[in-house]
């Protein structure tokens, strides 16, 4: 009963997810001859957050900036080999990268197909945790309830490659549009925000990679506005100083800012 529970609010998330992304980048016109495969090979890494100047180091296969700043060069580049990784490395419909479709986003219906949709979120667990970032921008995750977001964040924040300081992406865009959402809703949110905060392996914590100490200022910052139990405060506290008086963690100015909110509430 709780696998099908999981399962089904799981499938609400994607389907949330992908009708958002489906509106936001799907192209009503046709393509036209100047917004060729090669615009769309760049567009695909820039809807992702990587400049097209990056595009050469992240991706490799043999792309240059030279050939990135000419279409024309890029275009002969651009092998079927080539497009299909793309378009895997996003799970992005291979169709759309040729040009020839407006659908960026694959669709889904697992309704009364279990196994598929087993096989989908093995597939899907595997991904790496940075393919998770675009759900920290915009208003990707704003129709999803407060129950769905913490089975997001638990599942991102379980990656080891770095899913902690993007989970902490993740939820402070949560946090930051909660502002125009209902008390009910905040206080929800404000329990998820603690279960993720007492569950962080502050030991081995990124917090050089992108801003994640000012995410995790507003994070602890929503939280205790929204809480009243003192246990609660302990539960967030406790770990992360633990981790410094063990010697585990040095105190640093990024724990530092994580830290200061505790001091005005």
């Amino acid at each position: 009963m709780i696998d099908e529970i999981s399962s089904a609010i799981i499938v609400g998330v994607l389907k949330k997810i992908w009708d958002f992304l489906k509106d936001k980048f799907s192209d009503k016109k046709a393509p036209t001859e100047v917004e060729n495969v090669a615009t769309r090979f760049v567009q695909l890494f820039e809807k992702h957050g990587i400049h097209r100047n990056q595009i050469p180091r992240f991706f490799g296969h043999g792309l240059t900036l030279a050939d990135i700043d000419d279409s024309e060069k890029l275009l002969a580049k651009l092998s079927h080999e080539i497009l299909q990784s793309a378009s895997d490395l996003f799970c992005t419909r291979l169709e759309w990268l040729e040009g020839v479709d407006t659908k960026l986003y694959e669709t889904h219906d697992f309704y009364k197909r279990p196994d598929e949709y087993r096989d989908f979120l093995a597939r899907l667990g595997l991904s790496a945790a940075w393919q998770y970032s675009f759900l920290g921008s915009g208003r990707v995750t704003d129709p999803l309830s407060a129950q769905q977001i913490e089975l997001l964040i638990h599942q991102i924040a379980a990656k080891p490659d770095n899913g902690q300081a993007v989970a902490a992406d993740i939820m402070h865009m949560v946090v930051y549009l909660s502002a125009e959402k209902s008390d009910d809703y905040k206080a929800e949110l404000a329990d998820v925000c603690v279960q993720f905060l007492k569950n962080i392996d502050w030991q081995h914590f990124e917090f050089n990679k992108g801003n994640p100490s000012y995410y995790l200022k507003q994070i602890v910052e929503f939280t205790l506005k929204n809480i009243s139990s003192e246990n609660e405060v302990s539960m967030i506290l406790r770990p992360f100083l633990d981790n410094i008086r063990s010697g585990k963690m040095y105190c640093n100015y990024h724990d530092a800012e994580v830290i200061k909110p505790f001091f005005k509430h």
